[in-house]
């Protein structure tokens, strides 16, 4: 899979991504892509998709950045303002 090709399926939060991410040789050829979900609300329509948090833990698993990601997402929640949603 291309990485232009898993970052669509990746945003979209199909299934595809995930498995590209089990099966791939290199996995961490896709960390930018899986920063970027985890740092930006990429659901279409919040109220019928939920979110996608069991989607998001799992790729930074699968890339083996588990930590690093997560020390990414805590530092983007501290920027947050009271008026963010």
């Amino acid at each position: 899979m291309t990485k232009k090709q898993f970052k669509h399926d990746f945003l979209r939060g199909l299934g595809s991504a995930l498995i590209e991410l089990q099966s791939s040789d290199n996995p961490k050829r896709f960390y930018d892509t899986v920063l970027y979900g985890c740092l930006h609300n990429t659901t279409y329509d919040m109220q019928c998709e939920g979110d996608r948090s069991w989607y998001l833990y799992q790729a930074a698993q699968y890339i083996g950045e588990k930590e690093k990601i997560e020390s990414a997402v805590i530092q983007k929640l501290f920027q947050i303002t009271e008026d963010h949603y």
